[in-house]
């Protein structure tokens, strides 16, 4: 349905007529030159016309500009994605603990977060698990990323397009500043529970 991106801005069109009321009571030479008082005694021919026809071409222009600063949108159903899925926000710890290299997947030691990854591209694509199971994948599902260490941070709103989301989950890297690396999960879950919140709208 077609609609306004910022509505408020057409409360401008009601300046338009008292504009154009002025343009066209306002009085004076419209060329302004010592040497061109010879033609005031001239015939006014079809000076009205004129001025009501500028007034016009005038209030025309401040309209449209008006509804461009208005964002006009129409939105093209041919672009819609169909879905069935939910809003899901991650929640990934990236505070220094998540550096130890504790976590073994097929003999192959890792540390926290580099598993955190490869379970959640799991999650997220599909596949199987370390252990054989076949994951389906979350490909109509909502995706956001929330990661925390002292402050909770949100590298990726809720979004389908899961690449882009996994792109910046591969970037996290376990935070190492004093005061940036401790474990602050309630954060970062009030965090979550805010997108899912405003999930509602869209």
């Amino acid at each position: 349905m077609f609609s306004f991106a910022q509505p408020a801005f057409l409360m401008l069109v009601l300046a338009v007529p008292p504009l154009v009321w002025w343009w066209l009571r306002r009085r004076g030479p419209a060329l302004r030159h010592p040497i061109a008082g010879f033609a005031a005694d001239l015939p006014l021919g079809r000076s009205r016309l004129a001025r009501r026809g500028g007034a016009t071409c005038r209030a025309v222009v401040l309209i449209l500009l008006i509804f461009a600063l208005a964002g006009p949108r129409w939105p093209d159903e041919r672009t819609r994605l169909a879905t069935g899925g939910i809003a899901i926000a991650v929640v990934v710890d990236v505070s220094g603990s998540m550096a130890e290299r504790d976590y073994d997947w097929n003999g192959e030691p890792l540390s926290r977060l580099d598993a955190v990854k490869r379970v959640l591209r799991l999650f997220v694509l599909g596949g199987d698990g370390p252990d054989g199971e076949a994951l389906q994948g979350r490909p109509d599902d909502l995706l956001g990323l929330i990661t925390f260490g002292t402050r909770p941070t949100s590298p990726c709103p809720l979004t389908l397009s899961h690449s882009a989301l996994l792109r910046l989950l591969d970037a996290e890297q376990p935070r190492s500043v004093p005061g940036e690396s401790e474990t602050n999960i309630s954060d970062a879950l009030v965090l979550g529970l805010h997108r899912l919140e405003a999930a509602g709208d869209l």
